[in-house]
């Protein structure tokens, strides 16, 4: 609070304040000003207790919707999971058919149709 205050210039704002209101009312002054600052400081607590708990709970749906979404995911990685267990106990699918090399003719004289070769 007297971070900006210098021991100097609080000095000379204590010694202005008793020379414009008095040795007498001083103390009473000071009393009064204490009291208030203790209000101020008891409001400010009540404030940001009050705002804490507007905070918690606005943050209470945010958390359990990122709880839900936590376990989604670990659901969805343990069923990718199994799921390429099962792929690789299946194993390969098999292949049907002649393979991509046998299906493509030699020359391309061996198909009706196709050019002749010139010598």
């Amino acid at each position: 609070m007297f971070d900006s205050i210098s021991f100097t210039e609080l000095i000379t704002i204590l010694l202005i304040a008793l020379v414009v209101f008095g040795p007498q009312r001083l103390p009473e002054l000071a009393r009064k000003a204490g009291t208030w600052a203790r209000e101020i400081r008891k409001t400010a607590a009540e404030f940001r207790r009050g705002l804490d708990q507007e905070v918690s709970d606005l943050k209470k749906p945010f958390e359990e919707v990122k709880a839900d979404l936590d376990k989604a995911r670990e659901d969805l990685k343990a069923a990718g999971n199994e799921v390429k267990k099962s792929v690789e106990w299946v194993g390969p699918p098999p292949v049907i058919g002649p393979s991509p090399a046998e299906a493509l003719p030699d020359k391309p004289t061996d198909q009706p149709g196709a050019p002749e070769e010139i010598e």
